[in-house]
């Protein structure tokens, strides 16, 4: 009961937070130098009559208090308006809706495929402090910790996809065409998932291994063996499961990760998700898209942090969320 206390609690902070980052984010884009209107009127944009009325039109004239309750009602109706760069009078939400299958496909295959890498490593790694296991493999950690996504992403390419011709470079087949079929979708998906994965496998690694690490120097552990209880107990039953914990905390802070660095993955390999369409926004000036990108990317963030906060809570009966 406390709990669920604490979870609407938490639920109903989101709402302020959420208006003071749209309140931000709104006047930092719209301060920003440039127009969509000359960026959707081409050559034309030396035309200052053109620009003003494509500026009336689209109601970029006002003044910007104006424009952002004009914003914020619509938004609270539940329409989050109109593309006016990418696709003019396409409605933003369906824009979105058309990109959540091939983010969430590639941010949660990446995060599986992180967990597989990092979990073995760090706690063989943590198993065998100092040795050369633990050495060479602390090494790679932070070798790929230190390479941007978009360098690997490339040298991906180029060996698999250039000189093997074993992959696709980039793309993804549409889910509604009648072509659709999943080997030709996951042949597309293999090159960004690991470009994403590495990176997240590198810190997951080395906090998966200092989390192990200190679980193996509690007393309850030196109990455990001064029992004589078998080795594969201790280890699974007693250290692994309390190791382990704290990575539910980190998971909660690695999803609104993963969609952000997906920003540059999916441009660099044309995968057609919510990333890809938050830099052709950029470009293209559009922003009502780059709003709903914005409110979205905050929301997962916050909803990110109550579900991992949550789950610590479920799998770890000392944590308790009452109020004194």
């Amino acid at each position: 009961m406390a709990l669920t206390r604490y979870a609407v609690k938490r639920l109903l902070g989101i709402l302020p937070l959420l208006f003071l980052l749209s309140l931000l984010s709104f006047s930092i884009i719209h301060l920003a130098p440039g127009s969509p209107a000359s960026t959707l009127l081409g050559e034309k944009a030396f035309d200052p009559a053109a620009v003003q009325a494509l500026e009336e039109r689209l109601g970029l004239d006002q003044p910007l208090p104006l424009q952002y309750l004009s914003w914020l009602s619509r938004v609270l109706s539940g329409d989050l308006g109109q593309s006016i760069g990418l696709k003019p009078g396409y409605p933003v939400i369906q824009l979105l809706g058309e990109r959540v299958f091939p983010t969430l496909a590639l941010s949660v295959s990446s995060l599986l495929l992180a967990l597989l890498i990092a979990v073995p490593l760090g706690v063989t790694s943590a198993l065998k402090p100092h040795s050369f296991f633990d050495r060479f493999f602390s090494f790679l950690a932070f070798a790929e910790f230190s390479l941007p996504n978009f360098w690997l992403a490339m040298m991906l390419i180029l060996v698999f996809s250039v000189s093997l011709n074993w992959l696709p470079s980039s793309g993804m087949a549409d889910p509604r065409l009648a072509s659709f079929s999943w080997p030709d979708f996951f042949a597309h998906l293999l090159l960004p998932m690991v470009v994403l994965a590495l990176g997240e496998a590198a810190a997951l690694t080395r906090y998966v291994r200092g989390s192990m690490l200190e679980v193996l120097q509690q007393e309850f552990i030196r109990t455990a063996k001064a029992k004589g209880l078998p080795s594969h107990v201790v280890f699974y039953k007693h250290a692994l499961r309390n190791a382990l914990l704290p990575l539910l905390t980190l998971l909660g802070y690695s999803i609104p990760g993963l969609l952000s660095g997906a920003v540059l993955t999916e441009t660099v390999f044309g995968w057609p998700g919510m990333g890809r369409l938050a830099v052709n926004a950029v470009f293209s000036r559009d922003y009502p898209v780059l709003m709903a990108e914005v409110l979205l990317f905050g929301f997962l963030t916050l909803i990110g942090n109550l579900v991992a906060d949550i789950l610590y809570a479920c799998a770890d009966p000392r944590i308790r969320y009452e109020q004194p």
